[in-house]
């Protein structure tokens, strides 16, 4: 956790082939929207995220179900594979989607949260502050 005028923000890691993408309308809309929250790093790519959790200590973890950049092969529901490969990384692991059907499979893989995309940065910050399971 890092210090900011006495107050203790979260580290948190997002990954997302659209909001990753440093200086994209995604990401600029994102960080307006809940940059407020928590010191945000990003991955645009799958296995970089996943080697960034390993390799770094995060707070919480927000993943994408759906990349786009993936190849055919692994892209269907890339977010659960991600949730598998970090489980043991943060305290914190949300799996970010537009789909609630696919939220209770996300507790399965190892999602500690799940955050329907265009939700409050209330619910957010919520979760980021240990909240209740959504």
């Amino acid at each position: 956790m890092t210090e900011e005028v006495g107050m203790t923000k979260l580290r948190v890691l997002l990954g997302d082939d659209q909001i990753g993408i440093e200086g994209s309308l995604y990401h600029r809309s994102f960080l307006r929207s809940y940059g407020h929250l928590a010191d945000f790093e990003f991955s645009y790519n799958p296995e970089d995220f996943i080697k960034r959790a390993h390799e770094k200590k995060y707070d919480a973890l927000i993943t994408d179900l759906n990349w786009t950049e993936e190849e055919l092969s692994k892209k269907e529901k890339t977010g659960f594979r991600i949730l598998e490969a970090i489980r043991d990384c943060a305290p914190i692991r949300v799996l970010h989607t537009s789909d609630d059907t696919y939220m209770k499979m996300g507790f399965e893989h190892g999602a500690t949260h799940c955050l329907e995309k265009n939700r409050s940065a209330r619910l957010l910050e919520e979760i980021l502050k240990g909240g209740e399971r959504e």
